[in-house]
């Protein structure tokens, strides 16, 4: 009797755990938990006796694979699983550094090589390289003719600035990277930034990378701003602040850059959270808006001085970090992200009329810098 009563139990358990996606879908007594995913997920289908039955399956299957109750919770609870017993990440487009370091393996995705640039596995030709040294040359020239300085810098790959903290089975193949080809090629009149020393040494101080995120951070952004504004001509007479300049606050978190959202993976990774607040000036704070088909959003900086320079930043998500401390130095900063493309807006630039323009991309994107 005792054996017929246990093995009722074990199935009705069964049957309940089976139930219980169904169940939560009405009741909503599973914790939700924020949707990580980079896509949108398939919508309730609509049923019509035109639509045929097997289609009508799919469309059903397609949108209970993405709906069903406690989904959110258990793909969190299989990356902790996942990450806690074997250390590696459930998925394969992000990659578990030495010390919870994550890193983009945006190759995975078809985003441009990261960490196969590092170990020089991506190099290009030397045709592809003369068509990015003669596309910026070509650039230069053109807005010179409107009294426009360009500058050109390259956001690093994190894996090229904390490759110490890559996994120990990667190895550097070949010594040069793409950028390294780029720079070796371009002329001493184009004014192209590397960013890479002072984000390598300036880490004896801070992190200049978000342990959890694939950008940089406040710092990071600071020091490279830094370097910007001193490879500028001396006849914009701009002087770059001094890390003296900004009350530094730096707390341990726990990570939730855009790696970790990637993983799923809430409260598995720590993170240091650094923050500069100016002590010269107040904040300013940008207004946005999106122009040209949302093909660019445009954060706009406010100086305090008209008598300052014009500045028009093309970049990515990178360059967004940058704004706030570029925008002291000028009487306008225009911050340009790029969305489906890297091409220079003529007819903005024509209309802000700027006195320097930095092009920016990050380094798995610089093949980009051919127009």
């Amino acid at each position: 009797m005792k054996s017929n009563l246990k093995h009722y139990l074990v199935l009705l358990l069964f049957i309940l755990t089976l139930l219980t996606p169904a169940i939560d879908r009405k009741f909503h007594f599973l914790p939700v938990l924020e949707s990580t995913e980079k896509r949108d997920l398939a919508p309730r289908p609509q049923y019509s006796l035109s639509i045929g039955v097997p289609t009508m399956v799919k469309s059903f299957e397609a949108y209970w694979n993405d709906n069903f109750g406690g989904r959110s919770l258990l793909i969190n609870l299989r990356t902790h699983l996942w990450v806690k017993l074997f250390g590696e990440s459930p998925i394969p487009y992000v990659t578990i550094g030495k010390n919870g370091w994550l890193f983009y393996k945006s190759e995975a995705k078809n985003d441009g090589p990261g960490i196969n640039d590092y170990q020089g596995l991506t190099p290009l030709t030397d045709d592809e390289i003369k068509g990015i040294v003669d596309s910026i040359i070509q650039v230069k020239d053109e807005l010179a003719k409107k009294d426009i300085t360009l500058i050109v810098t390259v956001a690093p790959n994190k894996s090229s600035v904390y490759t110490d903290q890559l996994p120990s089975y990667i190895h550097q193949l070949k010594p040069k990277s793409r950028l390294d080809q780029i720079k070796s090629a371009m002329p001493k009149d184009v004014i192209f930034v590397d960013l890479r020393g002072v984000l390598i040494d300036s880490r004896s101080y801070l992190d200049t990378y978000q342990t959890t995120d694939s950008h940089w951070n406040s710092y990071g952004a600071f020091l490279s701003v830094t370097e910007l504004l001193k490879s500028m001509p001396k006849e914009f007479k701009i002087s770059p602040y001094s890390l003296d300049d900004y009350n530094v606050e730096s707390k341990p978190i726990m990570g939730e850059g855009d790696l970790a959202s990637m993983m799923a993976a809430r409260g598995v990774f720590k993170e240091l959270s650094v923050t500069l607040t100016s002590k010269k000036d107040k904040a300013i704070v940008p207004e946005k808006f999106a122009t040209d088909q949302d093909k660019y959003t445009v954060s706009v900086y406010k100086g305090v001085n008209a008598k300052l320079p014009r500045l028009v930043v093309f970049g990515d998500s990178f360059a967004s970090y940058m704004g706030t401390f570029l925008a002291p130095h000028f009487s306008t900063s225009y911050v340009i992200s790029f969305a489906n493309n890297y091409k220079l807006n003529d007819d903005l630039i024509d209309q802000e009329s700027p006195d320097i323009i930095i092009w920016e991309v990050a380094e798995r994107y610089v093949d980009r810098l051919k127009q």
